[in-house]
């Protein structure tokens, strides 16, 4: 065989293995223990500190829960708008009545293996110096061993055998129970071990009491064809997760991975897209409108904020410097 066919043999098979390494999420990757916070100029607030969270022993209208949604910020990426990230931040940080927590649904990074991007996370996320950040993974955090990073530098005192208690969580904050699912292309960690949980952390919660449900994949939502691959309505996620959400009578769910801002529902659940932090958003015109689909816009970036009462949520989907685009009154699932 003639060299330079040797050589380009070797560049085809080389480029095939990137492509693979490149793809796989980190379980089928090298871990890299972190038994300490990462170093940073910037005081990042630690999100998931439990002393960090008001305890409530009841909500009433004088008195209830409001959070923050948004995701897909993808730091690092050249065309995404850090500075529409850090008016978003600012607008939490300094809303009135002031919000208990925000969390901010993954794909933080563009490339999770870069260390630089998660650094500038680190100094972003700390603009947020009265509210709580509480981040999720995707799929672009979880690249080539992204996931270490991903605890190192935003979860603190992270360490391996952590690492799944912290992906699929629950939190509560008194009678509103937030569950986090560690979807980030669609179901690829999910399994009959994780399924377990979940039934039975949904089913110990009281029907009377709110449960909503966070993750980066999204279940329900309108979108277009990426690569022949349908982005929108996703096969896996309603398939083997929806289904048990609609059982338990799950409230509401949050997600990203789409770059645009949605409302739709499903048997009793509302499930929302917030992918609007900062990343490219979605293009225009959708190939595919669900029809589960109550409402959506394109082309704006913000966040989705939530004031959850005893009997109802009201849900205002806002631009970056907080200004009310939609409004919604959303009863507690009608399956309870």
């Amino acid at each position: 065989m003639r060299m330079p066919v040797k050589i380009c043999l070797f560049c085809l098979i080389m480029l095939i293995f990137c492509s693979v390494v490149w793809a796989l999420p980190d379980y089928y990757t090298l871990w890299v223990p972190v038994d300490s916070v990462a170093e940073s100029r910037s005081p990042y607030w630690p999100a998931a500190s439990s002393d960090r969270y008001e305890p409530y022993t009841d909500l009433t209208w004088d008195h209830p829960l409001r959070v923050a949604f948004s995701s897909d910020p993808h730091f690092g990426r050249p065309e995404s708008n850090t500075e529409a990230t850090k008016a978003i931040i600012r607008s939490v940080n300094e809303a009135v009545p002031a919000f208990h927590a925000f969390f901010v649904l993954g794909d933080i990074t563009e490339y999770g293996f870069v260390e630089a991007q998660w650094q500038i996370s680190r100094e972003v996320f700390s603009l947020s110096t009265k509210v709580p950040i509480i981040p999720l993974m995707g799929n672009h955090d979880d690249l080539m061993n992204g996931r270490s990073k991903f605890l190192q530098y935003l979860i603190p005192n992270a360490t391996m055998e952590k690492s799944r208690k912290v992906l699929w969580q629950r939190i509560d904050l008194g009678p509103v129970h937030f569950i986090k699912l560690n979807l980030m292309w669609g179901a690829e960690d999910w399994g009959p071990d994780v399924e377990a949980w979940l039934e039975a952390e949904l089913a110990s919660i009281p029907r009377d009491e709110w449960v909503i449900i966070l993750s980066h994949c999204f279940f329900y939502s309108s979108g277009s064809y990426k690569y022949g691959v349908p982005w929108f309505d996703h096969p896996e996620t309603t398939a083997l997760i929806a289904p048990i959400l609609e059982k338990y009578a799950a409230d509401l769910s949050f997600a990203g991975h789409n770059h645009h801002m949605e409302l739709t529902t499903h048997n009793g659940v509302f499930y929302i897209v917030t992918g609007t932090f900062g990343g490219v958003l979605s293009e225009a015109p959708f190939e595919h409108h669900s029809p589960t689909s109550l409402w959506y816009q394109k082309g704006t970036h913000g966040y989705t904020d939530v004031t959850v009462y005893p009997d109802q949520a009201i849900v205002v989907f806002r631009d970056t410097e907080g200004r009310a685009i939609k409004r919604f009154i959303l009863p507690q699932n009608q399956a309870r």
